[in-house]
């Protein structure tokens, strides 16, 4: 009997959790109350995200209106099954968002399910929601804001009425219509035949019992259907198999088995039997196993082999696992395969044996299974195959994936032996290496095993794999050789210090060094390879041995133009020869100099490789005034001081000012003596203005007491580099009441470049005169000098500044650097008046603010919106929640990634409630990983007492986003990773953390595992050891492997038991292997 009730309501919580279901939802969708009920509605209705559904909830959950969402179907003319939709929202903030999501998605409904009563023209119920918001519903943690109550109303009756007229289509004109030569009219016959299945479904549930007319109704249009998998156009097939797995049911697996029986070899038909299979939740698990077991037809047996594969079934590993003997070579191929993609823990030490086989054709795919597996108890087996020509590489990626320490020294002792495979070798060492470096900063532990298990022999494989290998092993070859020690080793890595990034891994192994590499790294200094010559003076930088002083001495002049001081200036040689001395050179030292010298003399002007020079000599900071060649190089960096090239002098002042010489004051004022005994002039009062201006850095820089007369003079010097050095250095003489007068003389009377650097130097003093300066500066002429001005107020944070800088945001015509700078000035004024004016950046006022007058309209741009989300961040008032919280709801995906990581900022208490609905509900992937990262910095941000409760709330939200397979490794990493924008440091934290130890799904107990292991904190390994006796096997293994790594003996007794008693086989092995170590 048809169904009087049209209409039921399911409650939501502010999570999404389901609070009740009705009788009428459990009879449409067949989902029972009791299963509903503490589920995820994400969970219930798997693609509501994919369609869009998800944002709506969360709009409705952040606006708390009441709304609905219903569809207007018209029938066009021409065909009575085409129609149009148009959604229908019960207020105007819906628009915008679902001008970006599909409108037939949302118009399929809420719940995809049949019609309450059988319809002619739709296979699916027709809806009308209505939401609204309900007062809190739950006590649990993070369940504090008002849920939801959803009703929806089944509309196919209404929209039925509105369709013209038209007889059912009878079964043979169905067939005709499919055996037609036009793809659309079958297209056409395809759809009625899912309609027609639809209604003689609805018939049979609500028909007399002992009928049987619905059931052979549905069978022969399903017998129609299922030819139609076979069709040559893949739209027909595809709307066949969706038709199927609609409606699939037990009565249908026979039909598709005889089917993959019948036409295995045709692709078409057996693709489209296996969507349906996997579509529609069946299990045909059995059958397929009959006829693996019993067909004997070879090319049948292969193919459903790869259907068990496919089906992501475990009750199919045993099958499977029995083929692996069969006779067969090409079937056992495929059930390896299958196993693979099962992930068959349980087959591991059979595909183990497979691969010690070393029947390539066998071992190759057993290999790949291991690894698609990730069994790691399995990796010591794998080693002596990297003795196999043909299995070296696919069992290095094997053993780079799956190996720990405890396979390095064997792995890397392969490479002992005459003609061993060194390249594949070093890719596994270096797959190892990495891993252990990014997941658990450990990768030296690595490194420390393999160098300790190679010889001399291994050392001359290694660099004999050098010449053929190609980029990758090249890597890999430089990676484990820089562990290592030997001349050939050095002479190999000095060859490569040209080759691109493997180049730079080359120079930072000669540095490891130390000062036995100084002389191989001095012979690469040479006009005929540049880059090799920048990346050896580097590489001597950071070694620090004098020894190569006057080397970069030399080579600092020659690339840089300059040889000698004549008349006190700075004099270029363009292109000539370096003076030689080699008369006065006799001893051996002299000579290697004189080699060194004739060399770098043909070196070219080179900027770039001068101020490589000049860092390498800061670093090497020979400060005794006494030393050859700390004059040699001091005497090198002040001829760069009058350098035309700025970057080479400011290369120069940063490596002075690094050196910190001790004869510096008498460089800067004069009176040093020079080698023919007359004193120096000061550089303060050079007659070039380079000299001078770098003089007046180098000097502020140290704030020497002697030269303060001569920088106060400066600020008065005729060149305008020279004054503008001058004033961006007053504030650090601590002077302010002295250097006020002139810092605001130059705001006011000097150039522009001086103008501004004033701007920027009042904001570091704290007198009121020099914010009232700044405050005329917004009214200066250029552009930089009101900027500047606007910066340093903002970084006064004087809340008196907030109706300038107001103006200035508002301004349209102002430029758009100083609206900017302005923006981002008010983040730094707490209060309600900058966040109304932030938030008019971002939002339309609303009519009641129009009318009432106080409405702030600003013409904004895309960096000025950007600046707005991030001043919104830094404010601590509580008023600047709102207008973030809006701006996740936004349709822009980067407004609301922007919005996300300013709220991650807040530290606000309840923000993380709404950064977790976009995390489980958002369909952009950027803009779910944001939310992530937002999360875990709110969790492990710096404990402050606002903090600590945001920090809480935003863990136990972490915690239940790893519950979702595709979020849980970036959830992890956001928490231990090398970019965690905070890292936990405190125990309560880890607690926090640790009490996902309790969760009810065992995916997230190992996650949760996991983050402990990569703290490596030993509160965070006391809680790892609680997980030794939890009920899931995996998380029991999680546990053990941790342990393991961390070498934690503080739980022998437990893991000996583990070892003995233990249910699992794979958590036995590992727990055997923790009391072997």
């Amino acid at each position: 009997m048809p169904s009087n009730q049209l209409k039921g309501n399911f409650t939501l919580d502010d999570l999404f959790i389901v609070q009740s279901w009705d009788s009428w939802l459990e009879r449409v969708t067949g989902i029972t109350s009791e299963l509903a009920c503490g589920s995820s509605v994400r969970d219930l209705i798997p693609d509501l995200a994919h369609r869009g559904w998800l944002r709506v909830l969360a709009q409705f959950l952040s606006n708390q209106e009441v709304g609905f969402i219903a569809v207007e179907r018209q029938y066009l003319p021409e065909s009575s099954d085409t129609i149009t939709s148009t959604i229908h929202v019960g207020y105007p903030q819906f628009l915008r968002l679902l001008e970006a999501l599909p409108t037939e998605a949302l118009g399929s409904g809420l719940i995809l399910c049949p019609p309450t009563n059988p319809a002619s023209k739709f296979a699916q119920m027709q809806q009308r929601v209505t939401i609204a918001p309900i007062e809190e519903i739950s006590d649990v943690p993070l369940r504090k804001n008002p849920g939801l109550q959803v009703t929806i109303e089944d509309i196919t009756p209404e929209l039925e009425s509105l369709a013209p007229p038209s007889a059912p289509i009878r079964e043979s004109e169905l067939a005709a219509l499919l055996a037609s030569d036009d793809e659309v009219t079958r297209l056409r016959g395809v759809q009625a035949l899912v309609r027609g299945w639809g209604i003689a479904e609805a018939a049979d549930s609500a028909g007399e019992p002992g009928s049987n007319a619905p059931n052979r109704e549905m069978d022969s249009l399903s017998s129609l259907l299922v030819t139609a998998l076979g069709d040559e156009s893949w739209r027909v097939r595809q709307a066949a198999v969706d038709g199927l797995a609609r409606h699939s049911g037990k009565s249908l697996i026979p039909t598709l088995v005889r089917l993959i029986r019948e036409q295995h070899e045709d692709l078409s038909v057996l693709n489209s039997t296996l969507s349906v299979l996997a579509l529609g939740n069946l299990d045909p698990v059995a059958p397929l196993s009959a006829l693996l077991r019993d067909e004997k037809d070879p090319n049948l047996r292969i193919y459903v082999a790869q259907v068990l594969g496919e089906l992501h079934n475990p009750q199919a590993i045993p099958v499977l696992m029995e083929v692996l003997d069969d006779e067969d070579v090409n079937l056992r191929y495929h059930a390896i395969e299958a196993l693979g993609n099962l992930r068959a823990v349980e087959s591991v030490e059979a595909l183990a044996s497979i691969a010690e086989s070393r029947d390539f054709f066998l071992a190759f795919p057993a290999l790949a299974a291991l690894m698609r597996i990730g069994e790691p108890t399995v990796a010591p087996r794998l080693v002596p195959l990297m003795q196999d020509e043909l299995l070296c590489e696919p069992a290095a990626g094997a053993l780079g994936l799956l190996g720990d320490k405890d396979v390095v020294k064997p792995l890397a002792g392969l490479l002992n032996l005459p003609d061993a495979p060194a390249a594949g070798i070093a890719r596994a060492l270096a797959t190892l290496y990495n891993r252990y470096e990014q997941v658990y900063g450990e990768g030296m532990q690595i490194a420390l095993e393999a160098s300790a298990a190679i010889s001399q022999a291994a050392h001359n494989n290694l660099v004999g794999a050098l010449p053929t290998a190609n980029s990758e092993e090249l890597g890999a070859l430089v990676l484990v050789l820089s562990w290592l020690e030997g001349d050939a080793i050095e002479r190999a890595l000095v060859g490569l210090l040209d080759s691109g990034t493997v180049g730079e891994m080359a120079a930072s192994a000669l540095v490891r060094y130390g000062s036995r590499a100084t002389d191989l790294l001095i012979a690469q200094l040479n006009p005929d390879n540049l880059e090799a010559s920048r990346r050896a003076v580097i590489a001597l930088g950071r070694i620090g041995d004098p020894k190569a002083v006057p080397s970069l001495t030399m080579m600092l002049r020659r690339s840089s133009g300059l040889y000698e001081v004549e008349s006190g200036r700075v004099a270029q040689e363009p292109g000539g020869e370096m003076p030689p001395s080699k008369a006065a050179m006799q001893t051996e030292e002299a000579k290697r100099l004189a080699g060194i010298a004739d060399r770098v003399a043909k070196v070219p002007h080179s900027p770039e490789l001068a101020i490589a020079c000049a860092e390498a000599l800061a670093k090497i900071g020979v400060r005794e005034a006494s030393t050859i060649q700390s004059r040699q190089a001091m005497d090198a960096l002040m001829e760069l001081l009058g350098n035309e090239d700025a970057g080479v002098r400011q290369g120069a002042i940063a490596a002075l000012d690094s050196l910190g010489h001790p004869e510096m004051p008498a460089y800067l004022i004069g009176g040093l003596a020079t080698a023919a005994g007359e004193a120096a002039p000061s550089l303060l009062k050079h007659p070039n203005p380079y000299v001078r201006e770098s003089a007046v850095k180098i000097a502020g820089y140290f704030g020497f007491p002697e030269c303060v007369p001569y920088l106060l003079e400066a600020c008065s010097d005729p060149e305008e580099r020279v004054r503008r050095a001058a004033i961006e250095i007053l504030p650090y003489l601590e002077m302010d009441r002295q250097v006020l007068p002139l810092l605001a003389a130059a705001l006011s009377r000097d150039q522009p470049n001086v103008r501004a650097a004033a701007a920027r130097a009042l904001e570091m003093l704290e007198i009121e005169d020099a914010y009232h300066s700044l405050l005329k500066a917004l009214g200066d002429g250029d552009v930089w000098v009101r900027y500047y001005a606007v910066r340093s107020l903002g970084r006064m944070g004087r809340k008196g500044a907030l109706p300038f800088l107001s103006q200035l945001v508002q301004d349209a015509q102002e430029a758009p650097q100083v609206r900017v700078a302005a923006v981002k000035a008010l983040g730094n004024l707490d209060g309600v008046e900058a966040v109304k004016i932030l938030e008019a950046l971002l939002f339309e006022p609303d009519a009641a603010t129009v009318a009432s007058g106080d409405a702030i309209r600003v013409e904004t741009e895309p960096d000025l919106v950007l600046a707005a989300i991030a001043a919104l961040g830094q404010i601590q008032s509580p008023e600047a929640l709102p207008p973030l919280l809006r701006l996740l709801q936004s349709p822009e995906p980067q407004r609301r990634v922007d919005a996300l990581r300013a709220l991650g900022e807040t530290g606000s208490q309840g923000v993380a409630e709404a950064i977790y609905a976009i995390a489980v509900s958002d369909y952009d992937p950027q803009v779910v990983r944001s939310a992530i990262y937002a999360l875990a910095h709110l969790a492990a941000a710096v404990p402050t007492q606002e903090a600590w409760a945001a920090g809480a709330e935003a863990m136990l939200a972490l915690i239940e986003l790893m519950g979702d397979p595709r979020l849980a490794e970036t959830c992890i990493t956001a928490l231990t990773g090398a970019d965690a924008l905070n890292r936990i440091t405190s125990d309560e934290q880890i607690k926090w953390l640790a009490t996902g130890l309790n969760h009810e799904l065992p995916a997230v107990r190992r996650a949760v595992v996991e983050v402990l292991t990569r703290l490596k904190k030993p509160a965070a390994s006391e809680k790892v050891i609680t997980a030794l006796g939890d009920s899931d096997p995996g998380v029991r293994l999680a546990a053990v492997r941790s342990l393991g790594h961390l070498g934690n003996r503080d739980c022998l007794g437990t893991v000996a038991d583990l070892a003995r008693y233990d249910s699992d086989p794979a958590v036995r092995r590992a727990a055997q292997k923790i009391l072997l170590m």
